[in-house]
């Protein structure tokens, strides 16, 4: 579940309390009193009858969990729930004390600072962080909230505070960079930019004050946690594989640990401060686990529905429920003077602008605009105008918008010059240049300085424009000259490339020294050249309507980008970089006084920083994983894999034979596993489907209703697919000839059809026409494959000759599997109870069907059976949304351990095992492919030849194929 996109906004809760209950006073009453109010003008907690009014006193509790929630009644109230815990960390259910916030709050997470008595809140849907300056269980707390930083995006924001040197840091996903802000100011500027560079989407975020530790996620291709100093410096990556979307972290600073949870792995998982002793403590099928905090030897896990209370030493959890109103929850965080000690090393620093702390004291730094002088306490303006911003051109001017506005609903920009008629515009960001074309020239200005100065003027129609930072040149194309330009403020223009057929949209590649732009030869095409104008070529074209109309760049996977446009004004399709449903950040409001605009652009002077990252160019040339430290790299692999000598590619140490291969659905990704020690190795492919075939050594997969058969050596060589035109989703291998037989369904009907794909990539059809297929298996040393069609098993020969019914009423499920020791059938299938689950076999001949395990409706929360695999007297079953597989002895069915994959895989969805001895091979096909030119098909006592679809066999031949067609689109990709 992707809790970004949908479910936390559904049920996010809001702020947070505060930590210490004072013990009652000497006025405090409980007894009888004339109303509510008097109860708590007494200092008491509340009236505890409602008929009687007799009051009850607050308790000496002074450490608790504060959980922010959501309202079942309303979709506008929110509350927040204090929760006394003892000093074991064990919640106190009663009292719990709750206050409700305003309609408009919405919040994500919260913090407090329990020396200063003060706490924090995100307040998403007004991308603010706001305060409360005095946080107390007796008053209403409603009027005192107050805007402490505004221009927070909209996405999953963390934050968390340094109750030491009194700082809050937070993540900001959208922007892509983490912030640290004095709350020792009342100056709402007073924050930093603290860390963006090789940053791809932070979003967790913890502290340990007490060892100056800053600890984060950052969510990318290979997510990873991350620590550094609070300073952002010493950064070292201490968790990067199998990771996928790590949403909440919280530090431990007297067990040195890290706990965190991973809302797409459905995990609560702990590392040491240095990354290593990963374990997992709990596991949530069908969950949307949300945030954790701990205290002493106490988890404290929220999901949206749920609060589960953890014992992280024995494993003992429970839930809890926290009030009859609550619908879902939100945040969480403990309050306790022992675990926020007092040691301000900020105090005699002598800081102007923000102190943060170091490990053994403490350090200056200056907020965003300004630098650090020689004295390395005071603060200098640096420039006069932005730093990070939106420009944009209207009807007459050129404005600027401070990026973080965004989060306002009105705009308020700085028109900074006046011009007219701007259609293209690119920035030199380490100058703070600013250059500006229209119709007759290009024009530029300082930031800083903004006045306009002619750079150079435009002979022909300019239809493009961009910076190359390494040279300094802005580049422009025409398009009815077929000319591209380039010039500096230190030279005069010239003609770059000539003779091109109406060229737009140039876009320049620095650091590959390379430069793309679009034309219309022979059709729409993307062509490219380098740097010095050598190696002109068409990269791709387009005969069609289907026009390129921009171009566009991401290094992070090094490909290029493009958005199409068809003949038809109204059709235009944009093919982007992440998923098209995915939107990062959006905000809508009113831009005072700024017009229509015409051009917009963003501005940021980390840009360049940020792309002379070691990681940022062809991922450091690390085939998985780059680790950034300042200028260098490290690069790594991901779990299953090790790293070669030449230190940027990753390899694997495969077997061929007794192993395990399991499809890893939640990483998309594929593993084998020796099933003598449980060895991991890593498969060099995205798949969740992995069979073997042991005559070429090569691994066979399939995507999730994908259209390809894929196929590669176990070393990750050699790859290869095959299209079929159709969604294939079952299939099993022939052992004897590394033939693959899959179900396919035909696009845009129910028709589901049999074929068959030789290694060579030949496809031949043997059974269409189908209902709904339900899994399939072959048994080539007896000639026949099996299938679960239309509620009923159906034995073949492999040849798809001789179908005939073996059994009916099968409510079949899936897991479809052959013991190829007693050639008995095993599948799954749905029991008379509609939620309920079975295991069931028969014999070859379909005789003795036999339920041979029932999964109890009680139990499907934690097993929902999808896949069977034999080995020996062992039977393997993958269990939805679960990291392990069950493991059942078929002579003893009572006879249940849980399978354990060492390492920390996502969720199991396949499972199939390759052992010789336990496979079999038919004679007849095993043998030099039959003589067979083309492919062989097993048969019951021996085996046929075939030829792909629409060949015949040679005149007077039963084994040798005329002159083929080309194979089935058989692309090699190695």
């Amino acid at each position: 579940m992707n809790i970004a996109s949908y479910a936390i906004l559904l049920f996010l809760a809001l702020s947070r309390y505060k930590a210490e209950i004072t013990t009652a006073t000497s006025n405090c009453m409980e007894s009888g009193c004339s109303d509510d109010q008097q109860c708590r003008d007494a200092n008491n907690e509340d009236c505890k009858d409602e008929t009687s009014l007799d009051c009850q006193c607050k308790s000496n509790y002074t450490h608790g969990l504060i959980v922010t929630c959501y309202d079942a009644y309303s979709d506008k109230t929110k509350h927040v729930y204090s929760v006394p815990i003892a000093q074991n960390g064990t919640p106190i259910p009663d009292p719990i004390w709750s206050h409700r916030f305003p309609t408009s709050v919405l919040t994500l997470r919260v913090d407090v600072d329990n020396i200063q008595k003060k706490a924090y809140i995100y307040h998403s849907n007004k991308h603010s962080i706001y305060k409360n300056p005095n946080y107390n269980y007796g008053n209403s707390t409603e009027n005192l909230w107050t805007v402490l930083s505004k221009g927070i995006s909209s996405g999953l924001v963390s934050l968390a505070v340094d109750w030491v040197s009194h700082n809050i840091y937070w993540t900001d996903p959208t922007f892509k960079w983490i912030v640290v802000q004095s709350l020792s100011s009342s100056d709402t500027s007073m924050f930093r930019v603290l860390i963006q560079e090789n940053l791809y989407r932070p979003e967790a975020l913890a502290l340990d004050p007490t060892d100056a530790l800053l600890f984060w996620s950052d969510i990318g291709k290979f997510t990873t946690i991350v620590v550094s100093s609070l300073s952002g410096r010493n950064r070292k990556t201490i968790v990067l594989s199998n990771l996928l979307r790590t949403i909440s972290l919280a530090a431990d600073h007297q067990g040195h640990r890290l706990y965190f949870v991973d809302t797409e792995r459905d995990t609560v998982e702990t590392v040491t401060y240095d990354g290593t002793d990963r374990k997992i403590l709990l596991t949530k099928s069908y969950s949307s686990l949300i945030d954790v905090a701990v205290y002493q030897d106490t988890l404290y896990v929220a999901d949206i529905r749920a609060l589960y209370v953890i014992n992280k030493t024995n494993g003992n959890e429970f839930s809890m429920t926290i009030g009859e109103d609550v619908y879902g929850y939100a945040g969480l965080a403990v309050f306790h003077e022992e675990v926020q000690p007092v040691t301000d090393h900020c105090q005699d620093c002598g800081c102007e602008q923000i102190c943060l702390t170091e490990l053994g004291g403490a350090t200056c730094i200056c907020k965003d605009g300004y630098h650090l002088n020689e004295d390395n306490k005071t603060c200098s303006l640096i420039g006069t105008y932005f730093h990070r911003a939106l420009v944009f051109s209207n009807a007459s001017s050129i404005c600027i918008l401070d990026i973080t506005v965004l989060a306002d609903f009105v705009f308020d920009p700085v028109c900074v010059l006046q011009t007219t008629g701007t259609k293209y515009m690119v920035f030199d960001t380490d100058q703070r240049n600013i250059f500006i074309a229209n119709d007759t020239a290009i024009y530029w200005t300082n930031v800083d300085n903004p006045k306009l100065q002619l750079l150079t003027e435009i002979s022909g129609s300019i239809s493009g424009m961009s910076w190359d930072g390494y040279d300094r040149n802005v580049y422009w194309t025409e398009a009815d000259t077929g000319k591209i330009w380039r010039t500096s403020i230190e030279s005069k223009a010239q003609v770059f490339l000539e003779g091109l057929a109406k060229p737009h949209d140039v876009l320049i590649l620095p650091h590959h020294r390379l430069v793309y732009w679009i034309s219309e030869r022979n059709g729409s095409t993307i062509e490219s050249s380098n740097i010095d104008c050598s190696h002109q070529h068409i990269v791709l074209q387009k005969n069609d309507s289907l026009k390129w109309i921009s171009l566009s760049y991401n290094p992070y996977e090094n490909r290029l980008g493009y958005t199409m446009v068809t003949s038809y004004e109204d059709e235009v399709t944009t093919i982007w970089f992440h998923s098209l449903d995915d939107i990062d950040y959006m905000t809508e409001g009113e831009c005072t006084g700024a017009g229509p605009i015409s051009v917009i652009k963003v501005f940021d002077e980390n840009n360049r920083q940020n792309e002379t990252g070691p990681c940022f160019i062809l991922n450091g040339e690390c085939e998985q994983i780059c680790i950034p430290n300042r200028m260098s790299r490290m690069c790594t692999c991901a779990f299953g894999f090790m790293l070669a000598e030449d230190g940027k590619t990753c390899m694997s140490d495969p077997v061929m034979d007794e192993f395990m291969f399991v499809g890893d659905i939640t990483h998309t990704s594929m593993y084998q596993i020796r099933l003598n020690d449980k060895n991991v190795q890593g498969i060099k492919a995205k798949g969740i489907k992995p069979r073997y075939d042991p005559i070429h050594e090569r691994v066979i997969w399939l995507t999730l209703y994908g259209t390809k058969v894929y196929s590669m050596y176990l070393n990750g060589t050699g790859q290869t697919d095959v299209q079929i035109d159709r969604k294939a989703y079952l299939f099993d291998v022939d052992v004897s000839t590394g033939n693959v037989y899959f179900v396919s369904e035909k696009r845009y009907t129910r028709e589901f059809c049999i074929g068959v794909i030789s290694p060579d990539g030949t496809y031949l059809g043997l059974r269409e026409g189908l209902l709904y297929v339900y899994g399939i298996v072959v048994s080539p040393s007896d000639g026949y494959m099996f299938y679960i069609h239309n509620n009923t098993i159906v034995r073949d020969t492999m040849d798809g000759t001789h179908p005939e019914t073996l059994l009916e009423g099968v409510r079949a499920s899936g897991g479809f599997t052959v013991d190829f020791k007693t050639g008995y059938l095993y599948w799954i299938e749905r029991s008379s109870d509609p939620e309920g689950f079975l295991i069931v076999y028969c014999e070859a001949d379909g005789s003795n069907r036999t339920t041979l395990y029932t999964f109890e409706t009680s139990s499907l929360n934690k097993y929902k059976p999808n896949n069977l695999a034999i080995h020996g007297d062992d039977l393997f079953i993958t269990l939805r949304k679960q990291s392990t597989l069950m493991k059942l002895k078929l002579s003893n069915p009572s006879d249940i351990t849980e399978f354990t994959v060492p390492g920390s895989l996502g969720k199991i969805g396949f499972v199939s095992i390759y052992s010789s001895s336990a496979q079999p091979k038919n004679a007849f096909c095993s043998d030099h492919n039959g003589n067979c030119s083309t492919i062989c098909l097993p048969t019951p006592g021996g085996g046929v030849c075939a030829c792909e679809d629409g060949i015949q066999f040679k005149e007077g031949s039963t084994s040798v194929c005329s002159n083929s067609k080309q194979p089935c689109l058989f692309n090699i990709i190695v």
